[in-house]
């Protein structure tokens, strides 16, 4: 007796919804920020501001004080898509071929759970990069490249030969305090491994042999954790602020996010179409810090 799952339905069938929201939100850094579903387009941040200064009470009266806000910043989302397709005869011939079935009415895709959850990772990586550093193909703006176009954005430089730990520092040192509490740093994974050598070499972190990579460090001295991300690999940049001030616009709760497996009866061959809207904004530009090289 052995299993019996002609009856089942395809993997892909029943996750479908899964796979897009891993798709779309699958990126490490989406965890930290803050999403904003149903944008289609261009939607607004709605943002507000609300002060209360404390007045002296030891006397009746009423003087109403303070200010209550509003105020917009818009983000721009794209549509994107990914289109794939395989013929599965091109497996016959190979080792592959036992995974093969040659039928006119019930045809199979070959490992169907590994070739969709490879391309889930795959966009995954697309989207974090995205998020950081933007694609111009795509017409989409990162992270840096908004910051790096606001005025009231905290800009450092650093001269080259500047050690990973001074680069970190310098980042630290220029977040603003009244953001301070909820903070972090994010640097390339290629930076935060030099960070982490100087951490070692200043003996500033007490390393144990065997210990598994890391991919977050809370800064020697702070409450202020520095993330490595793939997104600014290669970039030298660093950017530290609260992480929840970066808004990353998709749609998500409607049909335009759209994950689909299909069989094309009429060129014989399998598709996968993924679809969804994607943009970034930071929603307080002067809570942020940019460091960047010198030129």
């Amino acid at each position: 007796m052995g299993y019996k799952v002609d009856t089942l339905p395809a993997y892909i069938k029943q996750n479908r919804d899964i796979l897009i929201k891993k798709s779309v939100l699958g990126a490490p850094s989406t965890d930290k920020f803050t999403v904003q579903p149903d944008v289609k387009g261009t939607a607004a941040i709605n943002l507000l501001a609300v002060t209360a200064p404390l007045q002296d009470a030891s006397s009746c009266g009423f003087s109403a004080q303070g200010d209550s806000k509003f105020t917009q910043r818009n983000i721009a989302a794209k549509p994107v898509k990914v289109n794939s397709q395989w013929c599965p005869k091109d497996l016959l011939g190979k080792y592959t071929e036992w995974a093969v079935n040659i039928s006119a009415k019930n045809p199979n895709l070959p490992f169907e759970e590994y070739l969709t959850q490879g391309i889930v990772e795959d966009v995954d990586k697309q989207v974090e990069k995205i998020a950081w550093m933007g694609s111009d193909s795509l017409g989409i703006s990162g992270v840096t490249e908004i910051l790096s176009a606001e005025t009231t954005t905290v800009k450092k430089k650093y001269a080259a030969g500047t050690s990973a730990y001074d680069i970190v520092k310098q980042a630290y040192m220029a977040i603003p305090v009244d953001v301070l509490d909820r903070a972090e740093i994010f640097v390339g994974r290629d930076l935060f491994r030099e960070f982490m050598n100087d951490m070692v070499e200043k003996n500033l972190y007490h390393y144990s042999a065997g210990e598994g990579s890391l991919s977050e460090f809370i800064f020697p001295g702070t409450n202020v954790k520095v993330n490595a991300t793939a997104g600014l690999d290669g970039s030298g940049l660093a950017v530290a602020g609260d992480p929840k001030g970066i808004v990353m616009g998709v749609d998500l709760i409607n049909d335009k996010e759209e994950f689909d497996l299909f069989y094309s009866k009429d060129d014989r061959v399998w598709k996968l179409v993924i679809e969804f809207v994607l943009g970034f904004q930071v929603a307080f530009p002067d809570e942020m810090v940019l460091v960047s090289k010198q030129a």
